[in-house]
């Protein structure tokens, strides 16, 4: 869809039909945009025209979403497979292989100690492996009652990941370099419990959403203590957080209740909301 002039309609510059992905994003490469469909079908599209340069079944299910590294597409399956596939105007399978255990996860190429690893959430553990061979490098084992862990893994600095589960709660993995790689828990707490989805870090700060059943709140973590930023476990100081569009949101240090404030004009109206619409 190209945007019209004020006041004109949008312009349909081309539309696609079957094999579309219901879950996984899309992902762009220059003019190709590459469509990984849920149940095992990749096309690759040059985005200006609408022109399909390929469309190939590679099978499995997808949960996650791919991601582009260089001129490398990443998936795993819902199966557990990683396979791997060049970003490119001709469909080339460039390597596939097991992590062992169901994922619902999308990963994530990380460079830790100078090693590029992917790091994936599977059901009951997350790991690092060799992005070019799928060598196993680390393992963490993580479970909640499901058993599925969905929300994708973040990098918080050189060596320390972020994961979060529902039920299982949240943790700051350390990866440590001996011989070899090993993981040391830097800290843990289950106050902020993400479902699926990812978290940002800015500055010392992790922000995401946490809960299921009585819908997400939006919550704040200190990045490498895993505590409340700026305050006591009751109460204390706030971090906030902006759309862009002079909407806040202020997280409490307990991640028991939200601010949600809206200015317009020379107006300001505040409403205290356990689910902001974001």
């Amino acid at each position: 869809v190209r945007p019209g002039k004020p006041g004109a309609e949008p312009e349909l510059v081309h539309n696609i039909v079957g094999s579309l992905p219901y879950v996984p994003t899309s992902v762009v490469h220059g003019d190709l945009i590459f469509l990984w469909y849920d149940r095992g079908v990749v096309t690759c599209l040059d985005a200006p025209s609408g022109e399909i340069r390929w469309r190939e079944r590679i099978g499995g299910d997808y949960f996650g979403s791919p991601i582009r590294v260089g001129d490398r597409l990443y998936c795993v399956s819902r199966e557990g497979e990683m396979v791997v596939l060049a970003a490119s105007e001709e469909f080339q399978e460039l390597a596939r292989f097991s992590l062992e255990e169901p994922s619902y996860a999308t990963p994530v190429l990380i460079t830790i100690h100078g090693q590029e690893q992917l790091v994936a959430f599977m059901a009951t553990e997350v790991v690092g492996v060799d992005p070019r061979t799928g060598a196993p490098l680390w393992r963490y084992p993580i479970r909640n009652q499901y058993p599925q862990n969905i929300c994708a893994p973040t990098q918080i600095d050189e060596d320390l990941v972020f994961v979060s589960t529902t039920e299982a709660g949240s943790r700051g993995l350390r990866v440590v370099r001996d011989e070899g790689f090993r993981v040391e828990e830097a800290w843990s707490t289950r106050r902020v419990q993400c479902f699926y989805g990812q978290f940002a870090v800015i500055g010392d700060t992790i922000y995401g959403t946490s809960g299921v059943q009585s819908g997400p709140r939006m919550c704040a973590l200190h990045a490498g203590t895993g505590r409340n930023p700026g305050g006591s476990p009751e109460r204390g100081a706030s971090h906030g957080l902006s759309d862009g569009r002079q909407r806040y949101w202020r997280v409490r240090s307990d991640n028991a209740q939200l601010q949600h404030r809206y200015h317009r004009s020379n107006c300001e109206h505040r409403q205290r909301t356990a689910r902001p619409s974001l």
